[in-house]
């Protein structure tokens, strides 16, 4: 669950863990079962930032070099436009991959819809400006059939293009009620719900005594549905599951059976805490990457984990590259887990009864898409509707029939590695339901169905130093209005868009969240912004990890407590106390505050508002 953004959308509401499943997993611990990792310990660095960054620089600049790669014929020409990233013989192979889409895109032409009028195509885009980073040298989507290691049967994408009915949306919504934002932000005086507050009337501090570290990064972070479990993932290949109550560990997950090099980045119980999906990079031992600078990365599966056992009792395996979000959901009353990828693929795999065996699995695809970040649901569609964070661009897909429905271009210059949903407490409210939309109401803005977005991205970097991004990060909240009529579009607009000269973020893979109330910012020097949703200003800047990217941040659904984790190997967890509790004499100041304002001791800051 990540607070007010939406927690994996399971339909009806996830049934609650038996008492006796924590205990069992600390008895497991006692027995001394779950094996530990024999991999040496690694020390993060402020190189290890410099150097992820011209990694992604890289990364760009060969996608730009597949572009002309795809565009022109003469070899020369292009050696002489990319001879700094490429050499002739990567320009062979890059240029059989990009080949091999040029024919999936020819293929696929007379069914794709022609750009508008007066707008370059992507390709056009590209040959006239250098620095446009656009599509990678992929793999055609006719050859991306199941490989024969794959368990499940793969259902092929439907062929009939999807379009947006309000009326099967509403009733589809109205049989599977979403179960989101069950908890909310509450009292500042009450320990017993999620954070409300963030200022210098309602600091947050350390909690004293707790030490919750690993020998490697820390990648991501996950709490258990009932709020009582915090995992950890390391890049040792390591899940370690904490108590949350007192912040002990509990329990310790790695494949003891996995002969290759095995890096956990993110994870997802499932509804009734047995077991836990967990996912990252799989690296053979034996192969070395001059290209990466790290060993030869191998198909990336997802591993299943009874969490009591320790023990793997399913692979999904699918993907070509690193796997970086997983979500669970239920649609239609049928289980599935859903995976983004580096490859620039997204999968739903789906599940039997028990969450523990992949009884289907469908590839959710556009053909141009590079990395594929992470994915929502979208709220009053039953779980119909899937966004995802997808190169620089938020994409809306049809999870049931597996097919693109929208792109939302540019969002941020390179990538826009994060967007989740959101509910702004400040802000005018959805909908709660398709019964306050109607169709005499269609023209009206006010009753159209939306929903608020959150995102974040990378900006192209300078080339001298690698570390200069070409624009201020930021971070922006955005209204997704909902199509009013059968066939319409959806539309995006920027609702805010926040900055601070100490939001310095411009290193992919760094999750934000919101509590409903604020949007806490993590940056790759080792600090956190909370952004004011409504002022913009910024309520605090907590800074107790070291100088290097802070990976990921949660807000506790229903206790006051915020967890942050990072590439320093340490997870940060926050405490906040009553006002009685935190009561300081009163300050002499020059101007009152306005009182009617309860952020009014926030720091202001200049914010674009749109």
């Amino acid at each position: 669950m990540d607070s007010l953004t939406t927690p994996d959308a399971t339909s009806p509401k996830s049934p609650s863990p038996a008492p006796s499943q924590t205990d069992a997993i600390k008895s497991t611990k006692a027995k001394g079962k779950g094996g530990r990792s024999t991999r040496a310990a690694t020390t993060p660095t402020k190189d290890s930032r410099i150097n992820s960054q011209k990694k992604v620089t890289t990364a760009f600049r060969k996608r730009q070099a597949s572009e002309f790669i795809e565009e022109e014929e003469d070899l020369d020409e292009i050696l002489d436009d990319v001879d700094d990233v490429v050499t002739e013989s990567e320009y062979e192979s890059l240029k059989k991959k990009t080949n091999k889409r040029k024919r999936t895109v020819n293929d696929r032409s007379a069914s794709s819809s022609p750009a508008p009028a007066g707008r370059q195509t992507k390709a056009a885009s590209a040959k006239k400006s250098k620095h446009r980073l656009k599509n990678p040298q992929k793999k055609a989507a006719a050859e991306t059939l199941t490989p024969a290691s794959a368990k499940g049967k793969e259902k092929k994408m439907a062929t009939t293009p999807t379009s947006f009915d309000p009326r099967l949306v509403a009733n589809l919504a109205a049989m599977y009620p979403d179960t989101y934002w069950d908890h909310f932000a509450g009292d500042d005086d009450n320990q017993e719900t999620m954070i409300n507050s963030i200022n210098e009337e309602h600091p947050l501090h350390l909690v004293d005594g707790v030490t919750i570290r690993d020998d490697g990064h820390i990648t991501g972070m996950i709490l258990s549905p009932d709020g009582t479990m915090l995992v950890t993932f390391c890049n040792l290949g390591i899940a370690k599951i904490w108590d949350v109550e007192t912040f002990e560990l509990m329990h310790s997950l790695n494949d003891e059976k996995e002969e290759n090099i095995d890096e956990f980045y993110v994870g997802r119980f499932t509804p009734d805490m047995t077991k836990i999906a967990v996912a990252g990079k799989l690296k053979d031992p034996r192969r070395w990457s001059e290209e990466d600078e790290d060993n030869h990365i191998l198909p990336c599966p997802v591993k299943i984990f009874d969490i009591v056992t320790g023990e793997v009792i399913e692979r999904l395996e699918n993907h070509e590259e690193e796997i970086l979000c997983i979500k669970a959901v239920t649609f239609k009353g049928e289980n599935y887990f859903v995976s983004t990828s580096q490859d620039g693929y997204i999968n739903k795999w789906k599940m039997d009864d028990e969450w523990g065996k992949l009884a289907e699995h469908t590839r959710l695809e556009d053909g141009v898409t590079c990395m594929a970040f992470t994915v929502g649901f979208l709220p009053n569609t039953g779980n119909k509707y899937l966004i995802a964070a997808c190169d620089e661009n938020i994409r809306l897909f049809d999870f049931e029939t597996a097919k693109l429905v929208q792109t939302f271009e540019g969002i941020y210059t390179s990538y826009c590695d994060c967007v989740k949903v959101v509910r702004c407490l400040d802000y005018p409210a959805p909908p709660a339901t398709w019964a306050d939309v109607t169709e005499e109401v269609y023209d009206d803005d006010e009753k159209a169905m939306f929903t608020y977005l959150i995102s974040r991205g990378v900006e192209e970097l300078d080339a001298e130093d690698f570390t200069i991004s070409s624009k201020p990060n930021s971070v922006t909240l955005h209204k997704l209005t909902y199509p009013k009529s059968k066939g319409g579009k959806f539309e995006l607009e920027t609702v805010k868009r926040f900055m601070h000269e100490e939001y310095r973020s411009n290193s992919w893979l760094i999750k934000i969240t919101s509590n409903g109330r604020y949007i806490a910012a993590p940056t790759y020097d080792g600090s956190i912004i909370m952004f004011n949703m409504k002022t913009g200003s910024v309520g605090a800047i907590l800074r107790d990890h070291q100088e290097i990217e802070i990976r990921d941040v949660l807000f506790h659904p229903f206790r006051k407590l915020f967890f942050s984790c990072g590439d320093d190997g340490t997870v940060k967890v926050y405490g906040q106390c009553t006002a009685v509790e935190t009561a300081k004499p009163e300050k002499q100041l020059s101007a009152e505050p306005d009182q009617e304002d309860p952020d009014a001791g926030d720091m202001e800051i200049d914010v674009t508002d749109i």
